[in-house]
């Protein structure tokens, strides 16, 4: 499963809630089956997305019919099925796969944990951590030497690391 948006506050009186959607287009969010983290189990959640005229996306969660209820699911991840997704090369990867794994420098030296991903238009940013916070931006053949999901490791250039 990946993470494809999040639900935000509460829209109106009727139950229905802001979604900020992390889809390209944000509105191709309509198009998957979504799924909420209900400890280690995703469960289908039985919902429907509306784009408005400004873009905004609004959903309406089948059990939830006024504002009180809805508040309850304020900043709940969504999640669907990679199935729907495709890579165009062997070098993209979803942030999904990359949270989570060790960063080590060019002499196996473990330096951290891949915690968060920020989007900034240039170029992706690793942020990991040790001891500290640690940014890194993904730059494959630069900063980033190799991925190996396998291992759940990447290698990187340490030059490029900067103290957060």
């Amino acid at each position: 499963m990946i993470v494809i948006g999040k639900i935000g506050a509460p829209h109106g009186i009727k139950g229905s809630a802001n979604l900020i959607s992390y889809a390209v287009p944000s509105k191709n969010i309509k198009q998957y089956k979504i799924f909420i983290k209900n400890n280690l189990n995703y469960i289908e959640l039985n919902c429907k997305i509306t784009v408005l005229h400004s873009n905004k996306i609004i959903i309406d969660i089948e059990d939830c019919k006024d504002r009180n209820k809805i508040s309850e699911y304020t900043n709940i991840l969504l999640y669907t099925d990679f199935k729907y997704f495709n890579k165009d090369s062997p070098d993209e990867y979803f942030w999904e796969e990359l949270i989570g794994l060790k960063i080590y420098d060019t002499s196996n030296k473990e330096l951290g944990v891949i915690t968060q991903i920020i989007e900034t238009g240039s170029h992706d940013v690793l942020v990991f951590k040790k001891n500290d916070t640690y940014l890194l931006p993904f730059i494959q053949g630069k900063s980033i030497i190799k991925i190996d999901l396998s291992k759940q490791s990447i290698i990187i250039d340490k030059n490029y690391v900067v103290k957060n």
